[in-house]
């Protein structure tokens, strides 16, 4: 019996082990996109006024569901719904975890 359960215990070791790489190379590819993302955003601005006129049509496409003018100021701008989850001020974020952090309060 205890040389059965060794075997298990061991083959679930190595499973665990094998998830735990997939995990990490998973990680670091997901690491390597998003670095390539922020450095891509951080140049946004330079890329859209190096732009010719068809390529910024472009960009805004990209962020902005419409843009509304009024008395020549920005009324209003519509983001599409990757950067309305991003701008969006009535969503939730500051609230995720209670004003208390991660750990349950505790008694005594």
């Amino acid at each position: 019996m205890l040389k059965s359960e060794q075997v298990r215990l061991s083959t679930e070791i190595m499973l665990c082990e094998e998830r735990l790489k997939t995990i990490e190379t998973q990680s670091e590819h997901v690491q390597t996109i998003l670095n390539m993302a922020i450095s891509m955003a951080s140049r946004c601005y330079d890329a859209y006024i190096k732009a010719q006129p068809d390529t910024r049509r472009i960009f805004n496409q990209a962020f902005f569901e419409g843009i509304y003018i009024k008395d020549h100021k920005i009324e209003k701008a519509q983001y599409t719904e990757l950067f309305q989850a991003i701008f969006d001020q009535s969503l939730n974020k500051v609230n995720l975890v209670g004003p208390v952090g991660f750990e349950p309060t505790t008694n005594g």
